[in-house]
């Protein structure tokens, strides 16, 4: 059984692949978490292609981290944008 878990100030995030053992024990958390009453979403994700997803703007920021760290202008224009309508785009061609 593989896993991982990641978290936010808001939320606690369970990763975990699509193997049937992965699969029951996270269903089972997330039995416990709804019956204590928790907020409980589950999400799917897919592969997606990060060249063909990713606005240039933020490429451009990957690609200077590669070598060194971004100019603190870049990273902050970076801070409220979302990539999500990128990744809607180009997952439902």
């Amino acid at each position: 059984m593989l896993g991982d878990i990641a978290r936010s100030d808001t939320a606690v995030y369970l990763i975990f692949p699509d193997e049937a053992l992965s699969a029951a024990f996270l269903y089972n958390i997330y039995l416990k978490a709804k019956k204590k009453g928790l907020n409980v979403e589950a999400m799917y994700a897919t592969r997606v292609d990060l060249d063909a997803v990713l606005p240039e703007d933020v490429k451009k920021v990957g690609i200077a981290w590669l070598s060194r760290r971004p100019p603190k202008k870049e990273i902050e224009s970076l801070k409220n944008k979302f990539i999500t309508p990128n990744l809607l785009e180009v997952v439902l061609r």
